[in-house]
């Protein structure tokens, strides 16, 4: 990326944008990602396209997502890309990725660098079409991977942690100095991949309930059990289910999770 091209461009901190620039870790992007030539590949955020630009050499077809109508227009007139690299302005979390599973009848295979205000909800968004994606790439602030891909018993683990890993099995892969980027942020970055899970170890019947119930019990961690889940269960409903209640809420799995969402679930049908 030119440095040319980052000053003239004004940058919207609403859309939180920093610009990964650095080519190693665009080149350990790549060779994280492995992208084949016949892999659907779309990108969200290309930014001032220097990922973009290295992608579009490995893949038939890449489809852009970017929100920005500068970027867009810049990423136009810069003549950086193939023929091969189709540019969308939109806002990512108004696209319909089922469409484009149609159209290709393949897996489609996700990546880019998530503004830091806005990821969790692009994520969580892209979760309602996991059964067509095979995999994702994002560079995300690292305190909020390591909260994404966080197990029982780690100060990370909470509600983000359950929700993010009831959809996706979460690895972290390498960091990314602040300095990568223009403008530099405060923070440091990593490269997380999120492979979907189409079958759960334990199918959530009522997600209202599932939300509810981490809500509540997150909200008193350092509780234990039989005390910040006395509005939902009973001690010996607990001791049913096989939840230690002298345990904390960040002593249970995934899966205990869901067996308790599923009981709330099953109680309100009676």
């Amino acid at each position: 990326m030119s440095l040319y091209i980052y000053k003239n461009h004004k940058i919207k901190k609403k859309f939180g944008q920093n610009f990964l620039f650095n080519k190693d870790d665009i080149l350990s992007i790549i060779n994280v990602i492995k992208p084949k030539y016949d892999d659907i590949m779309v990108e969200i955020g290309p930014g001032l396209g220097a990922l973009t630009k290295v992608m579009s050499c490995y893949v038939d077809e890449l489809t852009v997502i970017e929100i920005d109508k500068d970027l867009v227009n810049m990423l136009l007139c810069m003549d950086l890309f193939k023929k091969n690299v189709i540019i969308l302005e939109m806002d990512v979390r108004k696209f319909d990725f089922y469409s484009l599973y149609y159209k290709k009848k393949k897996l489609l295979r996700i990546f880019g660098s998530l503004p830091y205000n806005n990821a969790m909800s692009i994520i969580l968004y892209l979760s309602k079409y996991r059964n067509f994606v095979h995999d994702m790439y994002f560079v995300l602030q690292k305190e909020i991977a390591y909260r994404l891909a966080a197990k029982p018993n780690s100060k990370f683990y909470g509600k983000l942690s359950i929700i993010i890993q009831y959809y996706y099995n979460v690895f972290l892969f390498f960091d990314i100095h602040p300095s990568s980027f223009k403008p530099s942020p405060k923070v440091y970055s990593i490269v997380v991949r999120f492979v979907p899970l189409i079958f759960p170890d334990v199918f959530v019947e009522n997600l209202n309930n599932f939300n509810n119930l981490l809500n509540c019990v997150f909200s008193y961690r350092r509780k234990i059990l039989k005390n910040s889940l006395c509005r939902f269960f009973t001690i010996e409903e607990l001791k049913k289910i096989k939840i230690n209640i002298f345990s904390r809420a960040e002593n249970l799995s995934v899966k205990d999770f869901c067996l308790l969402s599923n009981y709330i679930s099953d109680k309100t049908k009676i």
